[in-house]
């Protein structure tokens, strides 16, 4: 453009060149965002306007305009190797955005080619050592390298937007998409073919790392790995949203859906219901209280109840410790004192009771068993369906006299006394036992 000598003669020795092999650089103003990089800069100034958000470290140099007025966004353009800096900006006004690179990449037509705003390689082709590739890297600071930081700033590091306008909008919607690749775009195989085939040993698709906490002991390290904000999950006219779905990888191909920590645990309700690993058994907590839990014994506690829902006729039983060797089983089921086993919503009940084992229909007692042995019915006992012990028969006078149930008789020769005082014994015998009584 008209400005590349005078662009020319502001870049430091470090980074030199001739008008010729200058940037050629235009801008059109009256599309520039003004609240952005560029204000209210004149059109002469377009050159020097297209490169307002650069500036390189390492020297005091301004750009200069084609009329030689300083451009007094730009602190300087040049090339520190030192630390790497190419670009450095310094907005004026606090309201600005400072963009050190910037673009509007537009497709319109009937082409169906990709539009790409930009594209980044890097490529470790040959070498002794193992070297880092970078795609890219991008910092968000507070201060710089060689000052710390005189106000606070909210900092996003990387910002992936998709910005949807299409109201029957039918294809897919992606913020990030993370391919992992072994070979170039249309190739069939890997240059080096199945070898080892470990191509994808040690991959993560996103890794969330930090700085080690330095020597004064400061916290370094993020607070929240992953966190949706309140309108980051919408329905849409297929349904409700979904925070991860992992459904369509191949079983066979999943070793676990999420890996936890030893000691991690899943929180709802800001943390006042935790699911996980504490004190080393498989836990539910409501409120710090644990609420079921599972030991490394196997053995499962729970604080309330279980209960069953449902009625799928394939399940015969509801809990079966059959396959437990007797021997080795204390109790199939221990229950706390005056506590009960239910049916019929409750109106059945089989348990400790007023310190007697009792079963109970609606409150009354059908049976019981007393600590001293003592057992009780309430009308009588059946073989067969047919009674054999009932309710006393009552009614019965005592027989007055001896009673014998030990001497032997012939009941051919013996005589009514003797007779008399069998019978005798016998009604005491009955009604001792309760069958029958006064």
């Amino acid at each position: 453009s008209s400005t590349d000598a005078s662009i020319a003669a502001a870049i430091s020795p470090a980074f030199r060149m001739t008008p010729s092999q200058a940037f050629n650089v235009s801008a059109d103003l009256s599309r520039a965002p003004r609240s952005r990089a560029t204000s209210s800069a004149s059109r002469s100034r377009s050159a020097v306007a297209a490169f307002s958000a650069l500036s390189v470290a390492g020297t005091a140099e301004s750009f200069k305009s084609a009329d030689g007025a300083i451009w007094e966004r730009v602190l300087g353009l040049g090339l520190d190797l030192g630390n790497r800096t190419l670009v450095e900006y310094e907005a004026i006004s606090p309201a600005d955005i400072c963009y050190g690179y910037a673009a509007n990449v537009k497709a319109s037509g009937t082409s169906t080619g990709a539009v790409v705003g930009f594209q980044i390689n890097s490529y470790s082709k040959s070498g002794t050592g193992v070297r880092s590739v970078f795609g890219g890297a991008t910092e968000a600071w507070t201060g710089d390298h060689d000052t710390a930081p005189d106000a606070g700033a909210t900092l996003i590091g990387f910002e992936p937007s998709i910005i949807s306008q299409r109201h029957d909008q039918n294809s897919a919607l992606v913020g990030m998409d993370v391919p992992f690749k072994n070979r170039r775009d249309g190739a069939a195989d890997p240059f080096q073919g199945l070898g080892a085939n470990a191509y994808n040993r040690n991959s993560r698709a996103i890794q969330i790392s930090s700085q080690a906490r330095g020597t004064s002991g400061a916290y370094c390290g993020w607070r929240i790995g992953l966190q949706f904000t309140a309108d980051a999950i919408d329905q849409t006219v297929d349904g409700l949203g979904i925070g991860i779905d992992m459904s369509a990888i191949p079983a066979a191909r999943l070793l676990a859906a999420i890996r936890m920590p030893t000691a991690g645990k899943l929180t709802w309700d800001s943390g006042a219901r935790a699911v996980g690993v504490i004190d080393g058994a498989f836990v539910y907590q409501l409120n710090g209280v644990s609420q079921f839990d599972c030991n490394s014994l196997g053995v499962v506690s729970a604080h309330g109840a279980f209960r069953a829902l449902g009625s799928d006729p394939s399940i015969k039983i509801g809990l079966d410790l059959s396959a437990i060797p007797s021997g080795q089983l204390t109790a199939g089921v221990r229950m706390a004192d005056e506590s009960t086993l239910n049916w019929n919503g409750d109106r059945r009940r089989l348990g400790v009771i007023a310190g007697a084992l009792r079963y109970q229909f609606d409150g009354a007692d059908m049976m019981f068993c007393t600590s001293d042995g003592i057992f009780n019915v309430l009308t009588e006992y059946r073989v067969g369906n047919r009674r054999v012990i009932g309710p006393t028969d009552t009614g019965w006078a005592i027989l007055e006299g001896a009673q014998d149930k030990t001497t032997a008789f012939n009941s051919a020769t013996i005589t009514l006394a003797q007779l008399g005082a069998r019978v005798a014994a016998l009604q005491a015998a009955l009604s001792t036992h309760g069958l029958i009584g006064h």
